[in-house]
């Protein structure tokens, strides 16, 4: 499998300038093989690993969609009121999740294959 390159590449800038490093982008493509050092795959492992955590937290904020549910009730004057899903709502959100945990297991699959790469 292949890492794209405009990632390795954002990946080294910001190792570059944390070392107080001026990175220049205008000059010659570097080849693949030499822009992935290992300090490099190591940043990068480290950000595919958060972004896989984030997946599992899904793609809303609970606490801030069910402040949003509680304030559609009030403004209905039914606080009481239910919320129920349709069916195409649920198998929607049972498709959306899986996807996530799908999603989630690539990104840190290949997070432990650069670190492999990095520790040689």
């Amino acid at each position: 499998s292949s890492i794209p390159l405009e990632l390795v590449e954002t990946m080294e800038a910001l190792h570059f300038s944390e070392q107080g490093v001026l990175f220049d982008d205008t000059s010659d493509v570097k080849a693949p093989e030499t822009m992935l050092t290992p300090e490099v795959a190591l940043r990068l492992a480290n950000r595919l690993s958060q972004v896989a955590f984030q997946l599992l937290l899904g793609p809303f904020n609970p606490d801030e969609e069910l402040a949003t549910l509680y304030q559609d009730a009030i403004d209905k004057d039914d606080k009481q009121e239910e919320f129920h899903q349709s069916p195409e709502e649920m198998i929607s959100a049972r498709l959306a999740a899986s996807l996530r945990r799908a999603q989630h297991r690539t990104l840190l699959s290949c997070g432990r294959g650069l670190e492999d790469l990095a520790r040689g």
